[in-house]
């Protein structure tokens, strides 16, 4: 492993801001955009049904192609070197994004389709900022750099919707448009892709010469054996297996399910056996599936979190704004809390089992709030608790996984998240029309029975491992 100074550092989190930033761009930029008739995207005669329907379509695009591009890039950058993959992704979503202002400029709906398809496949570079990061900070300092992606991720989620806002706005100066936004975005992932270029040295063993060609690619159903020759790391036999070090893995199993090392090929088409490998791997499964059940009920509680304050409490706009503003923040403070005290006092494995408690109870206790104002601290609360969550999964993937498998766990829980963020408020709009607490009754039974599954888990088995 090559050491990396602060400046790599830097870069590769701001190009995690930067995707997150991006993501909550279109939140505020696409629905004037689409439902005022001043931007000509449709015939001004167009029913706003059909408008709201297109808006939900552009809004999903973006995690679809996510859902789909995060194990393929985590799967190539485990293959052909982070750098190469981080380089090329970065250039892409520069592009992708400058796509969107010109596509506003022109008023071309089709055109605006493509670059949110792009931008959602590129995004999958999310998964590689964290493999490099995992495999770049040194093993006595690893959660705390892993613990900086949940601080930094509600960076991004705060100053998102005011940067688009404010650059959007010609009363604040003329030459501010819906496009403004994207010009910004587009040049800062331009800066970081020079960054990336001068300052990113390859953490990982590439092949010597190694090329990334599309004959690469294989086609659906390719499968190739595995070679069992290679040791990657130095490590202990025990009976005839060989076992990594500090991970608790099998050395047969990093083989065959996470080295990309040894493969001709990566199977681009085949991205549910990439997703179903991860399972394969019983010391990383209860966490991974557990991280997975933990971002879908959080995202049921989070994707409706407006409309139920709007239905339920009356929040006008601006009360909104402060709703998501306060959310962000101690989104932000549970990071930092967790990077500066909670992971350096506690191994993340054990960390995590009171704030997954924590932050289901607190979105159960919505069902009771009867005044507005008792929002605010149950949101403080769940916000807080979930960002110590998401950081000790970081970290335990970071710990558990070797290195060559972690651009594979990293896309592959990115993946998860892209699906989630789909699914979630999509089921919650579904659930509501029942009762208005029925989404945050679900949402709150997802966190607290998947913290009990983690727990069960921990007290039998994870407790044990390294």
């Amino acid at each position: 492993m090559k050491s990396a100074g602060k400046f790599t550092f830097f870069t590769l989190y701001l190009i995690y801001i930067l995707d997150l930033v991006g993501m909550v761009f279109v939140y505020i930029i696409v629905s004037p955009l689409i439902i005022n008739p001043h931007f000509h995207m449709f015939a001004s005669d167009t029913p706003i049904a059909t408008r709201n329907l297109v808006i939900g379509l552009l809004f999903a695009t973006y995690p679809f192609a996510q859902f789909f591009a995060a194990p393929i890039l985590g799967d190539l950058s485990d293959r052909f070197g982070r750098k190469r993959i981080l380089v090329i992704s970065t250039l892409g979503t520069t592009l992708s994004i400058a796509l969107s202002a010109i596509s506003i400029y022109m008023s071309s709906l089709s055109l605006l389709f493509i670059s949110r398809l792009l931008s959602g496949i590129f995004a999958g570079n999310l998964t590689v900022t964290q493999a490099t990061v995992a495999n770049l900070a040194p093993d006595e300092k690893k959660a705390h750099y892993m613990a900086i992606f949940s601080a930094v991720g509600g960076i991004g989620w705060t100053i998102g919707p005011f940067v688009a806002a404010f650059l959007s706005d010609p009363k604040i100066f003329p030459f501010f448009d819906l496009a403004t936004p994207f010009w910004f975005l587009a040049s800062l992932f331009f800066l970081s892709f020079l960054f990336l270029i001068f300052s990113l040295q390859e953490p990982t063993q590439a092949k010597p010469g190694q090329k990334l060609h599309l004959s690469k690619i294989a086609p659906r159903g390719y499968r190739k054996k595995i070679s069992s020759e290679k040791v990657l790391h130095s490590e202990k036999v025990q009976g005839g297996r060989c076992k990594e070090p500090q991970s608790g893995f099998l050395k047969e199993d990093n083989d065959e399910i996470f080295s990309m090392k040894d493969k001709s090929r990566v199977n681009l088409l085949a991205i549910p056996s990439n997703l179903l490998s991860v399972f394969k791997v019983k010391n990383i499964l209860v966490p991974f599936l557990a991280s997975l059940f933990t971002i879908f009920g959080w995202m049921v509680y989070q994707g409706f979190l407006a409309p139920y304050l709007i239905e339920k409490y009356g929040f006008t706009e601006r009360w909104e704004g402060y709703a998501y503003a306060l959310s962000s923040l101690f989104w932000f403070f549970g990071g930092m809390l967790s990077n500066k005290w909670v992971l350096k006092h506690h191994p993340a494995k054990r960390a995590i089992i009171i704030p997954m408690f924590l932050s289901g109870l607190a979105v159960l206790l919505f069902l009771i709030a009867f005044r507005s104002y008792w929002t605010w601290p149950l949101m403080a609360i769940a916000n807080l608790t979930q960002a110590i969550v998401t950081a000790c999964f970081f970290t335990l993937f970071a710990q558990l996984v070797p290195p060559e498998g972690q651009g594979k766990i990293f896309g592959s829980w990115n993946a998860g998240f892209a699906l989630a963020s789909s699914l979630g408020p999509f089921l919650a709009s579904i659930f509501v029309r029942f009762q208005i607490n029925l989404p945050y009754l679900i949402a709150a039974a997802i966190l607290i029975i998947t913290g009990i599954y983690y727990l069960l888990w921990y007290r039998r088995k994870g407790s044990s491992l390294a």
